[in-house]
């Protein structure tokens, strides 16, 4: 079976178009303080400068549109997207871990913000197996 890589880059974009117009997690118990996906693609980048760590996940967005813009063209973009889902872990675990966030649940952006992360992830591993396969040698 074959995949298409522009159905997986389009399948990808989706998820994360559909992120940016979704709560992706709410501030008070009560779930009527939201925080909008393009919220923060936009202003996210503003707590790397504040010195704030947990907005290192944020750079997990240029590094998913690197892994887009490069998809099949080298190895270089199974790295974007390994480091993609390094950062979008990294918040998981940290905000798990530390619980300073004053987060009380993540929502539907959230989830689509990851899908976005992993089907691009995977879709990179796929086609470097599909070319190890093919060249009978390890390219990482």
């Amino acid at each position: 079976m074959t995949i298409n890589n522009k159905y997986i880059v389009l399948l990808s974009i989706v998820c994360f178009l559909i992120s940016l117009n979704q709560a992706v997690f709410f501030h008070s118990p009560n779930y009527r303080e939201y925080t909008k996906g393009w919220e923060i693609f936009v202003f996210g980048w503003f707590g790397i400068l504040k010195g704030n760590i947990i907005s290192i996940a944020w750079l997990a967005n240029p590094m998913l549109i690197m892994s887009w813009v490069n998809f099949k063209k080298n190895k270089i973009t199974l790295k974007y997207s390994a480091l993609s889902l390094f950062f979008c872990l990294f918040f998981v675990i940290y905000d798990f871990f530390k619980n300073e966030i004053q987060f009380s649940n993540y929502n539907e952006g959230f989830y689509f913000w990851i899908s976005s992360i992993l089907i691009m992830t995977l879709a990179n591993l796929y086609f470097m197996k599909q070319i190890v396969k093919e060249n009978n040698r390890v390219i990482l």
